[in-house]
């Protein structure tokens, strides 16, 4: 949610700035915001993965379905 968020808010930055109404620093703002929203879908998506490897490794039980 917060990634689908970000990239509004990038979208709306973006076509405010080709509007000259905001500034290319707003721009460079909302990116860096979407690109650490994303990576933090990345990370936990990481971590969850990981944990599920652990659970079935413990559990000695396949297929890993995520």
């Amino acid at each position: 949610q917060q990634s689908k968020a970000a990239a509004a808010y990038q979208r709306l930055i973006e076509k405010g700035y080709k509007e000259g109404v905001s500034t290319f620093i707003e721009t460079v703002d909302a990116r860096t915001q979407l690109t650490n929203a994303q990576l933090l879908v990345s990370v936990q998506q990481f971590k969850l993965l990981s944990a599920l490897a652990v659970l079935e490794r413990e559990q000695a039980t396949y297929p890993l379905q995520p």
